[in-house]
Order: C-alpha cells, then sequence, then structure tokens
C-alpha cells in the first residue's frame, strides 16, 4: 500500500516494533530506487544531520582468537561464559584482515585518519581504553553470537520484565577478540568476549557509525515496544549514533567484499 506513495529515490524513514525487528526490511526492497533508513525512534527524523564529515576511522580485524595474550588456558562457551572442558571451535578469519586493509587504504588515500588493530592488537583492552581517544566510524570483523534462549517466557505473569530481561539479553549476546579460545570467564577487562552489557558500559558518545561486520550482530530478545535487546541497544547506550548489523549468519569471504 505504500508503493503508490513513494518515488524513485525517496526517503523512507522506519522505525520497527517488535517482530519486525527480526526481518531485514532493506533486503526486502533491495530492487526498489528507495533510501531505506532504520531509526530508532521517529523523533530521529527532526535531529537528522547529513553534514557531518567523517575523517577518521577505528579498523579491527584479522584477529588471532587463540593468542594467549594474558588470558588464561580454560576455554569457555562464548554464549554462556561457562568454562568447557572440550576444545573450542572458533577459526581466524582470514578475510577479515583484507577487509579493514582495505578499508585502511580508501581513508589513507583520502589523507584521513586511520588505525589498524590486528592479531593481538585487537584485544578487549584496546576496545576498552578508546574513552580518550575519537572516532567517526568504528569497524569490526569479527566473530558475532547471540543465545536465542528466552527469559521473558518464563517470566510470573505481572512481573515487570523489562530491566530483568534487558541484563540477561545483554549477557547473551557480543563479539570475539583476540584470545577469545583461551578465555577465562574471571578475567572480565581483557577475556576476548566482550558481552553487550560490557559494550553498554563504555563510551561510544563521538562515533558516528559503528559497523559490525559479523555473524546475526542485529539479533537479541525482542520484547513489545521496548525494542530489541542485544548489540544494537548495547551500542545505543553507549552513544553510538549510527549501526550497520546483520541479521544472519554472514560468510568470510563474500563478507569481506
Amino acid at each position: 500500500p505504500l508503493e503508490k506513495y513513494l518515488s524513485p529515490n525517496s526517503e523512507l524513514f522506519l522505525s520497527k516494533s517488535g517482530l519486525l525487528y527480526n526481518i531485514s526490511i532493506p533486503a526486502l526492497v533491495i530492487n526498489k530506487d528507495w533510501n531505506v533508513r532504520i531509526i530508532g525512534s521517529t523523533r530521529q527524523i527532526v535531529s537528522n544531520d547529513d553534514s557531518n564529515e567523517l575523517n577518521s576511522a577505528l579498523l579491527i580485524g584479522g584477529i588471532d582468537y587463540s593468542s594467549q595474550g594474558p588470558n588464561s588456558n580454560q576455554p569457555i562457551d562464548i554464549k554462556t561464559k561457562t568454562i568447557q572442558r572440550k576444545e573450542k571451535s572458533v577459526q581466524n578469519l582470514k578475510y577479515t584482515a583484507i577487509e579493514v586493509m582495505k578499508i585502511d587504504s580508501l581513508f589513507k588515500n583520502r589523507n584521513k585518519e586511520s588505525i589498524l588493530l590486528m592479531n593481538d592488537e585487537a584485544s578487549e583492552y584496546n576496545l576498552r581504553h578508546l574513552k580518550d581517544n575519537s572516532f567517526d566510524i568504528i569497524h569490526i570483523a569479527t566473530h558475532g553470537y547471540y543465545d536465542n534462549t528466552s527469559v521473558s517466557n518464563s517470566l510470573p505473569l505481572g512481573y515487570d520484565e523489562s530491566p530483568f530481561v534487558e541484563q540477561s539479553s545483554l549477557t547473551r549476546s557480543g563479539i570475539l577478540l583476540s584470545g577469545a579460545n583461551n578465555s577465562s570467564y574471571f578475567e572480565n577487562e581483557n577475556n576476548g568476549i566482550v558481552t553487550s552489557l560490557e559494550i553498554s558500559e563504555m563510551d561510544f558518545s563521538n562515533v558516528e557509525l559503528v559497523v559490525l561486520s559479523a555473524c546475526e550482530t542485529g539479533l537479541g530478545e525482542v520484547l513489545g515496544s521496548e525494542g530489541i535487546f542485544g548489540l544494537q541497544r548495547a551500542f545505543r547506550l553507549a552513544g553510538a549514533k549510527s549501526l550497520i548489523t546483520s541479521l544472519w549468519e554472514v560468510p568470510d569471504e563474500q563478507t569481506s567484499l
């Protein structure tokens, strides 16, 4: 029904609700000449400002997940952060190195600032200590995860579930950085497994755009009109203005392209 009101090059603002968060609207209209913009609320339309020039980028990729670093040798389950006895199988993503190096060259060829964090340098510690630096774009090419175990259906009727679901969901999604294969749950500052809860406590208030080039980074617990609890909400709480995320598993080489 909307199509008759839209012409080529129309700008379409969408503020999603409920299960619509799990649908990629831009993918549905990929053959249309529309500029589809997903916004957190309709108030963003009047405050929209495209005049900001993006001059600096932090690029994270080519990560060594088996880096020993300061971490222990106890493997853990990336979804629950519980210590496991069996070996983990998180593989390094070789094309993420190509991905971030190409972006780095794009910035440098335009005389713009670009900082690369790869291998051991792509650590949780370095991500946590960005507060003294201001980047317009943060691009992270890595493994993402989301444990879709629902907690909202098990709560008693009438229970004020919003804070509880948010807290639980923010611990069941995240991204992996250097040393994640050798992490210990008790090394929260630099264990290589960055939960959404940890990200929500960081400061990205100067960041215009966060690109999460990883699997399922757009997923999370959907709670009515409250929105989606996961990495999207975490980076919003941390102050990031805009995000690019994925609702699906994404292959390494094609994502790099």
